[in-house]
């Protein structure tokens, strides 16, 4: 079956309204203090406690380990 007409509608809504929504998400994550005052150095973890917990993939690079399963452990 054809969409129908009000769900394209309001995709074009959504679309028109991303802009603003945006540029509102840009604010509260660049500029808001009170935000960047719980979040900035929250969640750091240093190589040796990744190490620790076994963590993989983005989280190890996040933390400093340069390893990558694939590149440095093919199993291919």
């Amino acid at each position: 079956p054809e969409p129908r007409e009000e769900f394209f509608e309001k995709i074009r809504t959504f679309v028109d309204g991303l802009p603003e929504k945006l540029r509102e998400y840009h604010d509260l994550l660049t500029a808001n203090e009170i935000l960047q005052a719980r979040t900035v150095e929250t969640g750091l973890l240093p190589p040796e406690v990744a190490k620790d917990y076994g963590v993989t993939g983005p989280v190890a690079r996040g933390s400093g380990i340069d390893y990558d399963l694939r590149r440095d452990d093919p199993y291919g």
